[in-house]
């Protein structure tokens, strides 16, 4: 089955400054690639950067068209895949895993010589267990959730939602066992969380115990974002994983 890209993004600081990471989340399951062991690495330095050293508008069609450039021709001469790309203070990093042949060198070369107006930078290195896609690319828990909740937000917009507007909102965690479950359950409801059911499922040996609370609450993005990062960490608390939440659409 052909690769059907899924890319999205999260902001986050690195040393102190303002970076933007966009990926292709999709690689996630199928990473690492046993034919592409080779990590290849090209820095740009944007030309007009705004004050945080991220992409301002009026650079951003120069730089698609640049990516589209060297998107093709990595993967014409190298059977290169972009698995994402960071940007801050000023420079875009490109990330590619590629096929261990093909001369990465000249490809370099061709792709500086038809964009001068940039200043690179890049290497080729080996990374068979495509460690900067997880430790580099690859959101936190805390940053898979905020993508999780926009990607919820933008599907509830679709359908006229208004996020303002209170609305039972369901939650979903995973336990190992029993007392983890109770312990977790006491503290959610001094939280005013109402305790909907519980449930083993064999499917999950790790985390077996399903357990689903719900509170009225609205689901404007700065909100359920700080929502779901308490949750997330008194799940954590308690031995057990936060697997998201889910609501009805309100209108009016």
């Amino acid at each position: 089955m052909p690769h059907q890209p899924d890319w999205d993004f999260y902001n986050v600081e690195m040393d102190d400054k303002s970076a933007s990471v966009m990926l292709d989340l999709a690689l996630a399951r199928v990473a690492p690639i046993a034919d592409k062991p080779r990590m290849l690495w090209i820095r740009v330095t944007l030309l007009q950067p705004d004050a945080d050293g991220l992409v301002q508008k009026e650079e951003l069609d120069r730089l698609v068209e640049l990516e589209q450039d060297i998107v093709a021709r990595i993967s014409q001469n190298l059977e290169g895949v972009l698995a994402g790309k960071v940007t801050a203070a000023g420079i875009r990093d490109f990330y590619f895993y590629c096929s261990s042949s093909g001369d990465f060198d000249s490809t370099f070369t061709e792709i500086k010589k038809h964009h001068q107006e940039y200043e690179f930078a890049g290497d080729a290195n080996s990374d068979p267990e495509w460690r900067i896609f997880w430790q580099v690319l690859y959101p936190s828990e805390t940053y898979m959730h905020i993508i999780q909740n926009r990607r919820i937000l933008r599907k509830l917009k679709e359908y006229g939602d208004k996020h303002t507007k209170p609305r039972k909102v369901d939650h979903w965690f995973y336990f190992q066992n029993d007392m983890d479950v109770q312990k977790f359950v006491t503290r959610v409801e001094q939280r005013g969380f109402f305790m909907e059911g519980s449930q083993v499922l064999p499917i999950k040996p790790d985390y077996p115990i399903q357990v689903n609370v719900s509170r009225v609450d609205n689901v404007n993005e700065d909100y359920i974002n700080q929502l779901t990062d308490s949750l997330l960490q008194l799940a954590e608390e308690c031995n057990g994983h936060y697997d998201g939440w889910e609501t009805v659409v309100v209108k009016g």
